[in-house]
């Protein structure tokens, strides 16, 4: 336990070298690059320090996030050391080397950390982050629930917000926005500067997607100020569930949530469509039969439905083996102008895929008989499907397939293929990530 207090005391020293003050107004005009990035070199040392708390105080659920965050800070620290070089005099260079090698010395000294957590510990941080990415729809908040002291909870009023949040230091907070980590979300908020409440999806596309867009509505309405009332927004409502590719945003269950409550705002007998604005908002003071829709049990349970996915003959014989690796890598194909679309690489295998054209054959003794009575319609149906097998036409074998380059990395052979791939192609317009 010495061993490890000594470890984390050390790592603290190491990180305060780090430590950067705010960019003086000179440096800003004279020294733009170095103003930025003290910028950075505080971001990173904020962060440096989250993190070795979290490994201090096996806060497991936080680990993971952390470590992503500071992994692209010291990337994105590097990249702007290699650039300002370009314009340092020999001094300045030599002091700005050390720094690099720093921050490389920093990453190391993480590992060390993760190294002396206890196998129970690196469990329990796997275990968290799956227990945390939840498939169950699950409530992040609600306005209307405050904790009692007793072992019920009090429910509130729809109508007294005054127990609502400010969404702008929610969100600051690391604790909540781990949670909505590749989660689909389902939200209500409502503007300080009207009356109105909005409700709506996000995190549709997974990832950080669903952080995203709440932090929109910061830039919208900005942080709350006591001289100005108007600014900000407050979080009344936030449930959601884990993302799952397999499963369509329109067979999601945030979705079908968001549907219930648009039918019925929308219905011209309720009267509650604001003249010029979507369906997805209305006055503050109809507020309960939004959640009335919420919480009715017949809308609590949707579920996610998943996509079913044809196996095509390709990828049903594609299944991998030991043996199994990329020879080389012979095309790729780039969306052109400013598609996000990932550059497909075609793959040559050792081993190829059998592939067969099939056709469709008239049986030679067909059985002619049907049914007069028409009620049993089902029974021609499969009498008529008898009438004809299938034969095969022709067979190829194909060795190649498309893949991505996060799937070639992974694949026996793959990096080596990738690496010799881009040497031959050094002009080449490529799109990994």
């Amino acid at each position: 336990m010495g061993q490890r207090a000594n470890l984390f005391e050390t790592a603290r020293k190491t990180i305060n070298i780090i430590k950067s003050k705010a960019a003086s107004k000179h440096t800003y005009m004279c020294n733009f690059p170095m103003s930025i990035m003290k910028v950075t070199r505080r971001h990173l040392h904020s962060i440096c320090l989250e993190l070795v708390d979290a490994f201090e105080k096996n806060k497991c659920i936080l680990i993971p996030a952390l470590m992503k965050r500071y992994y692209k800070l010291n990337a994105l620290h590097v990249s702007q050391l290699t650039r300002y070089l370009k314009m340092c005099n020999p001094i300045e260079t030599q002091l700005l080397e050390h720094n690099k090698m720093y921050l490389l010395q920093l990453s190391r000294m993480f590992s060390q950390l993760y190294k002396s957590m206890t196998l129970y510990q690196k469990r329990n941080l796997t275990q968290n982050v799956v227990e945390q990415m939840s498939d169950k729809f699950t409530v992040l908040f609600d306005f209307r629930i405050q904790p009692g002291r007793t072992r019920s909870r009090k429910t509130r009023s729809a109508l007294d917000v005054t127990n609502s949040v400010e969404l702008g230091p929610w969100l600051d907070n690391f604790d909540n926005k781990a949670k909505l980590n590749n989660m689909r979300l389902f939200y209500v908020i409502k503007p300080n500067a009207e009356n109105v409440v909005k409700f709506g999806v996000a995190g549709t596309t997974g990832g950080t997607s669903g952080f995203g867009r709440l932090r929109q509505y910061i830039h919208s309405y900005g942080y709350s100020e006591d001289l100005n009332r108007c600014r900000g927004v407050q979080l009344m409502y936030l449930a959601g569930n884990k993302y799952n590719p397999t499963v369509d945003l329109v067979k999601s269950d945030v979705w079908k949530k968001e549907r219930a409550c648009k039918q019925y705002f929308r219905a011209p007998e309720v009267k509650a469509h604001l003249i010029g604005r979507g369906f997805e908002r209305f006055d503050l003071d109809r507020l309960q039969e939004l959640f009335d829709i919420i919480d009715d049990p017949s809308n609590k349970d949707f579920g996610d439905e998943e996509t079913e996915r044809r196996v095509s003959e390709r990828l049903a014989q594609q299944n991998l083996t030991t043996d199994d690796y990329i020879v080389k890598i012979i095309d790729h194909t780039t969306a052109p102008g400013k598609s996000r679309k990932m550059t497909k690489y075609l793959c040559y295998w050792n081993r190829g895929a059998v592939l067969t054209k099939k056709k469709l054959v008239k049986k030679l003794n067909p059985n002619p008989k049907k049914d007069s009575d028409l009620r049993d319609l089902q029974a021609d149906k499969e009498r008529e499907a008898a009438r004809f097998q299938t034969e095969e036409s022709e067979r190829v074998v194909d060795h190649t397939t498309y893949e991505f380059y996060k799937d070639i990395v992974n694949f026996k052979g793959g990096a080596k293929a990738m690496d010799i791939y881009k040497t031959l192609h050094p002009k080449g317009h490529f799109r990994d990530k």
